[in-house]
């Protein structure tokens, strides 16, 4: 069953959710039951209750099992699962949250933690670029990056802990003592531990796992199976297209000594910054558009490129102009450290750059910080009394593709246009190869591509969805994918029928067909190679690489020359065939190749809350710097790339 409709079911039908594990139960047994039940999200209540999120109705479906199975080994395993990670979320917020509020009255605590995260990122970034002219990074995986989103990605779920609590947010110039200060600090240590237990707990529900219950204090997990790996992948190579594009763009700048100044002239027409182009060419590719005038909920795309671009550079001017934060200060206030101006000045600011007049407020509400927001990447405002304060620190550098896309989709904004757009650009793709292909147009059968290599027939569905960054997300990918196999069944059986089967070789101008595949088309990368049933799943990138005549490639710059490398060039050469084309999807080369780029890390929080949890990383990132490679970095560089 699909998350969203078993969360659903789960939240306003639960006679019909025990229902449906008792069936479950009848046809599938214990084991696929248990697996229904942990994908509920009933099980674990990450604010630290100690029990079942719903324990009333986690109560009712264990005593139904047990009393059909009450000796498996595997129901024991899962209520004692079930009891320790309730467990490791109590212990986290007896021994962090509750600790902290102790020390620090609700209407001191949210700009005394503004504060501290300022102040923290301030003194990180400055202690990356020394790292930086001093050499001192891994070659392989210059991490820096990735540590510095994820401070401020945990940054979300402190403020939603603090909407939860109902703190004032209020006090933009009252001074706060350097002690409040550091006891609101304590949250940056303790959301990073609070981000390992939700990824913790996201694996456990819809991934397979190693779970050993050491004793009442202690837990070893390991995520392990090709879908836990898959969400790494997917999530890495999403990454390794806008670090690519970043990278490209800062070497234009730097080749051309491009300048960008402010303007009123929205994108594509003017650019008020290198991020501010990436941007655009990214939401162009993702939407498969040119046009920046589209409009969601009455927003232009242009618009809120423009107003995050904005933020970027309203916070490096005010960091630039900012006094120096001492370390040893007696008291200080929010707006010493961050920018906090009315929400009109920040109107009249918007308005200034050519946003809308009429939509400028609404612009500025989509950006503003809320319980359904996901971080202050997304949504950069902070509402503070009267006044809008942005962290400059969190948002001197922002990928406003990312912000917009993810925004949208928390918010559930309809963002429709990008399927049809999508499948536009997935059939021209095919064109220019040239291969016919045709769109099957009628009610209830609609197929979005049909094309013929030699004598095999091809049935194409294709889904754009959201790329996912996190288990629960890549679940939802997952589910969304069975359901797009399942739709393209029936609609291939549909045109199989005699009658419908020869207007389509009349349609193709084919005397026969030999073969008929069906195949998933998605815009997200795909981590794993998928083929449910009869149906092949792959993603744009082997897809529209593979008729176009493009391989993946390897990007070097040597002395100022840039040398690219074709990957699996072997796939890409001569007229196109199907032999060749499945070949390439069923053995999906760069997702082995991206396999090997993956490792285990362990983070043992042992001493934190009684964990030890073993995840995958990216050992070899997107961009690898030849001269800070240890000997043994270049040889792991070497097995991979030469």
């Amino acid at each position: 069953m699909h998350l969203l409709e078993l969360e659903k079911l789960v939240k306003f039908d639960k006679a019909d959710f025990l229902q449906l594990i008792k069936d479950n139960y009848a046809n599938n047994g214990i084991v696929n039951t248990i697996k229904l039940v942990k994908k509920s999200g009933i099980c674990i209540n990450p604010y630290g209750t100690g029990r079942p999120r719903d324990n009333k109705l986690y109560k009712e479906i264990l005593e139904f099992l047990k009393e059909q199975d009450s000796c498996s080994n595997e129901l024991m395993d899962f209520e004692r699962e079930v009891s320790h990670l309730n467990a490791l979320y109590k212990r986290f917020n007896e021994k962090y949250i509750l600790e902290i509020e102790k020390c620090l009255s609700t209407d001191l605590h949210v700009c005394s933690y503004l504060i501290a995260l300022e102040t923290f990122l301030t003194e990180f970034n400055e202690k990356i670029s020394v790292d930086l002219m001093l050499g001192r990074i891994n070659g392989l995986n210059n991490n820096s990056s990735d540590i510095y989103e994820n401070i401020v990605q945990s940054t979300g779920l402190v403020l939603k802990y603090f909407f939860y609590k109902k703190y004032d947010f209020n006090g933009i110039s009252k001074r706060i003592a350097r002690d409040n200060i550091l006891c609101a600090g304590k949250h940056l240590n303790s959301s990073g531990v609070r981000n390992y237990l939700d990824t913790i707990m996201e694996l456990w529900s819809y991934f397979d796992t190693e779970v050993e219950v050491v004793d009442n204090n202690q837990m070893n997990i390991k995520a392990v199976g090709e879908q836990a790996r898959g969400k790494h992948i997917s999530h890495m190579r999403f990454m390794d297209i806008r670090n690519a594009k970043m990278s490209r763009l800062s070497y234009e700048e730097y080749i051309f000594e491009q300048q960008y100044t402010i303007s009123k002239a929205l994108p594509p027409d003017k650019y008020i910054s290198k991020h501010e182009k990436a941007a655009c060419e990214f939401i162009q590719e993702y939407f498969s558009i040119e046009d920046l005038n589209i409009e969601f909920s009455e927003m232009k795309l242009s618009e809120l490129v423009r107003a995050y671009s904005l933020v970027a550079v309203e916070c490096n001017k005010f960091l630039k102009h900012r006094r120096k934060i001492i370390n040893d200060f007696k008291d200080i206030s929010l707006n010493d450290v961050c920018m906090a101006r009315s929400k009109q000045k920040w109107i009249n600011k918007l308005v200034e750059v050519g946003i809308r007049k009429n939509k400028a407020e609404k612009i500025l509400d989509f950006m503003t910080f809320d319980i359904n927001s996901n971080d202050l990447f997304d949504c950069p405002f902070i509402k503070i009394g009267n006044d809008y304060v942005v962290v400059p620190s969190a948002s001197f550098i922002t990928d406003s593709s990312r912000a917009i896309l993810l925004n949208l989709n928390s918010k559930e904004i309809n963002i429709s246009i990008k399927g049809t757009e999508f499948e536009k650009n997935i059939r021209r793709s095919v064109g220019r190869a040239n291969v016919k292909c045709t769109y099957l147009e009628m009610k209830d059968y609609e197929c979005d591509a049909v094309f013929a290599l030699s004598d095999d027939l091809f049935f194409i569905e294709m889904k754009h969805l959201n790329h996912p960054t996190s288990y629960r997300e890549y679940m939802r990918n997952l589910d969304d994918l069975n359901d797009a196999c399942n739709q393209l069944d029936r609609i291939v059986d549909f045109y199989l029928y005699k009658e419908n089967f020869q207007k389509i070789k009349n349609k193709l101008g084919l005397e026969r067909i030999n073969r008929v595949y069906k195949m998933i088309v998605t815009n997200t990368s795909q981590g794993q190679t998928l083929k449910i049933n009869d149906t092949f799943i792959t993603d744009d990138t082997h897809f529209v690489g593979y008729f176009e005549r493009r391989p993946p490639q390897i990007v070097e710059i040597i002395s100022g020359i840039i040398i690219t490398r074709p990957l699996f060039n072997e796939y890409y050469e001569g007229q196109v065939n199907t032999e060749q084309f499945i070949n390439l999807i069923k053995k999906s080369p760069l997702i082995d190749h991206d396999r090997r780029r993956l490792d285990y890390c362990t983070t043992d929080i042992t001493e934190e809350i009684g964990v030890k949890f073993e995840d995958f990383y990216i050992k070899i990132n997107t961009i690898v710097t030849p001269e800070f490679l240890s000997p043994a970095e270049q040889k792991e560089f070497d097995s991979l790339y030469k």
